[in-house]
């Protein structure tokens, strides 16, 4: 299949929201898994009175609360880069969100989404078309 200009620039669009997504998922892991971590390190010296524990129980509270901070910008982020893509689908009907899924984030084939939608064909072309010009003028960054 020859990849017209406009496929290129909707797919690419697609794939950074989706990359970006990924990403935000990946670090929010990472953090609360610092988070469990410094939770571990602060049972484990907290009934310690040694002065170095005391400090170790300091350190490890800190971390802690600036990862929590990390994660809630991290989620904020991700739930803004959410709302304004439900903002996009929310201008179609649901046929057309559900072509929108099933086309940019599922990969669907033509043939899988008309069987799911019940667009004939042509009807199909016409929707992604559209939705890919309304995609690459909302989104497109050269």
């Amino acid at each position: 299949m020859i990849m017209t200009e406009q496929t290129r620039q909707a797919t690419t669009i697609v794939e950074r929201i989706k990359k970006l997504l990924f990403n935000y998922d990946l670090a929010i892991v990472y953090a609360k898994g610092e988070i469990q971590l410094r939770r571990a390190a602060m049972d484990l010296y907290s009934n310690d009175v040694r002065k170095n524990s005391q400090k170790k129980f300091v350190v490890a509270k800190i971390d802690k609360e600036r990862f929590e901070d990390y994660v809630a910008d991290l989620e904020n982020a991700k739930k803004e880069i959410l709302d304004n893509l439900e903002i996009i689908l929310s201008k179609y009907t649901e046929r057309y969100r559900q072509v929108f899924i099933m086309y940019f984030l599922e990969n669907k084939t033509y043939d899988e989404i008309c069987a799911k939608t019940n667009y004939a064909p042509d009807g199909l072309k016409y929707a992604i078309d559209k939705l890919k010009k309304d995609l690459i003028q909302m989104y497109y960054i050269a």
